[in-house]
């Protein structure tokens, strides 16, 4: 849906690349059936105010739109980290909501790094999920120089990164999530994403910079893939970075955290028995 016939004349990169930023397209202008074709099947999604698969995420954002809630997107190129028929991919974006509040016309925009999983099934890049980071949001009265009614103490208790964002939608009745990954809980965040980037989610079952509360052993996850056949996956100098940050730390079995247990996309979906 989302390229050429055939996929001639276009790398594995371009093809993610353009099935990425279709998707958004299809959501900010309405065009379901592209959208949903975007998604694999038993895909997951968790943003603010949506937690399900893939397809069920197009279905709601269906119904929110009808309701009158819109975005836009403004997105910046993607990095895209691709190892054979899986790759891993950062986007940055700027979410943009016009609304009201109060009676007071505002535009909220809340920065976020889009990060996905997408697999090749069948010939066809799908997106197998997509996990927000999300960075910091603004709120600001369409018509310059007129009063918000909103305070601090309205918003207090939102999460920082996205706080704008969650008021805006409370008040339209949407139930908003308060466990997502944002740079406002730096201990959730992986700080060698450097080296997080290039490990294969096929054998460490990890989220690009977020993690939960289990940590992975680097001595079973990293070090240990060349006894599964996999070396092409880990570049050496990735490896040589973990080992060396895990003794800096003292850590007797860990160093990268992984994704939260309640994430939707699993470690078997991603099985380093894939096809290459």
């Amino acid at each position: 849906m989302f390229r050429n016939p055939e996929g001639r004349g276009m790398d594995a990169v371009t093809e993610i690349s353009q099935l990425l930023l279709g998707e958004r397209q299809a959501r900010d202008r309405g065009w379901w059936d592209r959208m949903r074709a975007a998604y694999a099947p038993d895909s997951a999604v968790r943003l603010s105010w949506f937690q399900g698969t893939g397809p069920d995420f197009v279905a709601a954002s269906e119904q929110m739109a009808a309701r009158g809630d819109t975005a836009v997107h403004r997105l910046s190129p993607p990095v895209i980290r691709q190892h054979g028929d899986r790759a891993l991919v950062e986007m940055p974006g700027v979410i943009e909501v016009r609304t009201t509040v109060d009676g007071i016309d505002v535009d909220v925009e809340s920065r976020a790094r889009l990060c996905y999983r997408t697999e090749r099934q069948d010939g066809r890049w799908l997106i197998a999920a997509l996990d927000p980071l999300y960075e910091r949001d603004t709120v600001t009265p369409v018509y310059p120089g007129t009063p918000l009614t909103i305070t601090p103490a309205d918003v207090a208790g939102f999460r920082p990164a996205y706080r704008f964002l969650s008021y805006v939608l409370s008040q339209r009745g949407y139930q908003l999530a308060t466990d997502l990954f944002g740079d406002d809980r730096p201990e959730e965040l992986v700080p060698e994403d450097h080296v997080l980037l290039e490990l294969e989610p096929a054998l460490v079952g990890v989220q690009v910079g977020a993690a939960d509360r289990g940590l992975l052993d680097l001595q079973e996850h990293v070090t240990g893939v060349g006894d599964r056949g996999a070396l092409d996956v880990v570049d050496a100098d990735v490896v040589g970075l973990a080992q060396q940050d895990r003794a800096h730390r003292g850590h007797g079995s860990s160093v990268l955290p992984r994704r939260r247990p309640g994430q939707l996309a699993t470690e078997a979906s991603f099985s380093a028995t894939s096809s290459r």
